[in-house]
């Protein structure tokens, strides 16, 4: 009898042995893992990435975008691109070289916002240091209504103007791929576009990455809908001439 409550009390501290050791490698596990992580610059949150990628400025966002469109030249959908811009510098190469048909193998939808290039509120900040210019803004509000005018793009191209200093700036494509960054003062002027841009791919089930998708898409429907200055194909007409161009029809 004695003997036998040796051996199961023997097994017992066998069995609960085991259990701890399968309970501490699991965890030794865990951590491990959580070190990959640290190690190879990924963040995480309950288990969920949070940013896919760190993109080191604009080149690097544009030679992204061409691999996004890479990627999905087979859907049959338009590709839809929110471009929450600031003064919407390169977009006009992007147009013409980025956005076009031989690349994108699909029809593209842009919508995009551009500082206001009369605001005085926008003016207080593309001062000093700041990258931002409103005579950009201005230029390339001019080349899109040609655009649009003479029907030189094939994409179908909306801006609207916006008339406060932006926090946020980015691209949201086909609703999928969100590239955001942020904006900072240095000195009295407003900088964007040359800071780092993080790349998050939709996964609804991490609700942190859906919080910045949240924020981006909610900033960009506001502006959308009280835009200061829209340029919109319905809306071409004779008062998006260029002055030389009224001047000669004055003439006729």
């Amino acid at each position: 009898m004695a003997q036998a409550e040796l051996i199961i009390s023997c097994l017992g501290i066998i069995f609960a042995f085991i259990a701890f050791y399968w309970r501490q490698h699991n965890k030794i596990k865990s951590l491990e893992k959580k070190l990959q992580d640290i190690d190879s610059e990924e963040v995480s949150n309950t288990g969920n990435l949070v940013f896919d990628e760190i993109l080191p400025n604009v080149d690097a966002v544009k030679a992204k975008i061409l691999k996004l469109i890479d990627e999905s030249k087979t859907s049959h959908k338009p590709l839809r691109i929110d471009n929450f811009g600031l003064d919407l510098e390169t977009i006009g190469s992007m147009f013409r070289y980025t956005f076009i048909k031989k690349i994108t193998k699909r029809d593209v939808i842009y919508r995009g916002l551009i500082i206001d290039p009369d605001s005085k509120n926008i003016e207080k900040v593309c001062v000093g240091k700041s990258n931002l210019s409103q005579n950009v803004a201005s230029n390339v509000i001019s080349q899109v209504k040609k655009m649009i005018r003479t029907g030189e793009s094939e994409s179908s191209i909306q801006i609207t103007s916006y008339d406060q200093p932006p926090v946020i700036h980015g691209f949201l494509i086909d609703e999928e791929h969100l590239l955001l960054s942020f904006t900072a003062f240095y000195g009295k002027g407003l900088i964007g576009g040359s800071s780092p841009y993080i790349y998050i791919k939709k996964d609804v089930t991490s609700e942190f990455k859906e919080s910045f998708f949240k924020t981006y898409c909610s900033w960009f429907e506001f502006w959308w809908e009280n835009g200061t200055q829209k340029v919109m194909p319905e809306q071409m007409d004779d008062s998006y001439l260029e002055e030389e161009e009224m001047s000669k029809l004055s003439n006729v």
